[in-house]
């Protein structure tokens, strides 16, 4: 008599099963690398809109801070400012989402600002009232009258 086998092996099963796995770990390896391109893109974007956000709250109010405002701001939140105007902070907010780290800064004078950010992807942005929307080495640090407002 004549014996036939009918199925898999066990030995076949478990190397199908390994190849599906190592299939799909080169997959959602380059979903994640999507992802991170995204949010990059998407707080590149949000950035360059912030920046004309700031354009129209100087031309409503005078200055990117109220005249009470007399020395260098490095806060995001910063009390007078137009980081806490309603429409820019939903904008630093939403941008914070897609970021790392978030830095702000406005000069004593009023007249400038800065908005930089660490991105997922570990580089810096920096976007300031000058109309830099570039890249930077690290998050800004300096608070001075000249260094609060601009993209180093």
């Amino acid at each position: 008599m004549k014996k036939t086998t009918q199925g898999f092996t066990l030995i076949e099963l478990l190397v199908v099963i390994a190849i599906i796995g190592i299939l799909s770990s080169i997959v959602i390896a380059s979903l994640n690398s999507a992802r991170t391109k995204g949010s990059v893109a998407a707080a590149k974007g949000q950035l360059a809109q912030l920046r004309t956000q700031a354009e129209n709250y100087y031309d409503n109010n005078g200055g990117y801070a109220s005249s009470s405002v007399t020395t260098a701001q490095s806060s995001c939140t910063a009390a007078s400012t137009m980081f806490v105007d309603s429409t820019i902070a939903t904008q630093i907010t939403q941008i914070g989402t897609n970021v790392l780290a978030t830095n702000c800064g406005m000069s004593a004078d009023r007249q400038k600002f800065r908005v930089s950010v660490q991105l997922k992807d570990s580089t810096f942005w920096c976007v300031d009232n000058q109309g830099a929307n570039k890249p930077v080495t690290a998050l800004p640090t300096d608070v001075t009258a000249t260094g609060a407002g601009t993209c180093n």
